[in-house]
């Protein structure tokens, strides 16, 4: 399955970005199975959440930061099939979240009816696909995201009252990844880290 001619992404702005929006659908287009962003802690198995799935980030609007395709999938297939045509090498989002949240639109004929009465959460049967709330994976959004940073007692509680309904937790490494994490601290991100990647986190030495 040719995606992109040759040489057309050597005007990327944002290379290995756009290279993983590409090669996360196609892996698993060609194999089916489960792809999740190296930035995210699992807390819960994935198992009850199904097949075919992909979470919601906002409420109109879904991400490819976690998601679930049986093989040969044709939402997948109509993904990869637009990303030429919709591709912006200067835009670092043009085939990633925005791509995938069209091409559902138009896979499972939703209307802005579904969009402004939330009807894209849950199983959708006309097309197959499972969209799971922003609480699924992505509970604190983008512009939130150094809430995960601040040693503060009360988004400590939330986060851990919120691992009753996350399966994993995106703490947007594109924004957070200069932020230190201190061992033993009270970071939230290290905290959920210490319960969830034990072995890891405690062999980083001062800073995980």
């Amino acid at each position: 399955l040719s995606v992109f001619p040759d040489g057309a992404l050597h005007e990327a702005a944002y290379p290995v970005e756009h290279n993983a929006d590409i090669i996360r659908i196609l892996l698993v287009y060609v194999f089916g199975g489960t792809y999740m962003d190296l930035d995210f802690v699992s807390t819960r198995p994935l198992d009850d959440l199904g097949i075919n799935y992909i979470g919601a980030e906002v409420d109109d609007a879904v991400a490819t930061g976690a998601f679930n395709f049986e093989p040969k999938h044709p939402y997948l297939k109509e993904i990869l099939g637009e990303m030429y045509q919709s591709y912006k090498p200067s835009e670092w989002n043009s085939i990633g979240p925005v791509l995938a949240t069209s091409v559902l639109q138009k896979f499972c004929s939703l209307t802005l009816y579904d969009y402004t009465h939330l009807t894209i959460i849950g199983h959708i049967s006309r097309c197959g696909i499972t969209v799971h709330s922003d609480k699924v994976f992505y509970p604190i959004r983008h512009w939130d995201w150094n809430l995960y940073m601040n040693p503060t007692n009360m988004i400590s509680s939330v986060i851990q009252h919120l691992k009753n309904t996350t399966y994993a937790f995106h703490v947007w490494n594109h924004k957070s990844a200069n932020t230190q994490i201190q061992v033993g601290s009270q970071q939230p991100y290290g905290i959920l880290a210490d319960q969830n990647c034990a072995p890891v986190y405690r062999q980083c030495g001062q800073f995980f």
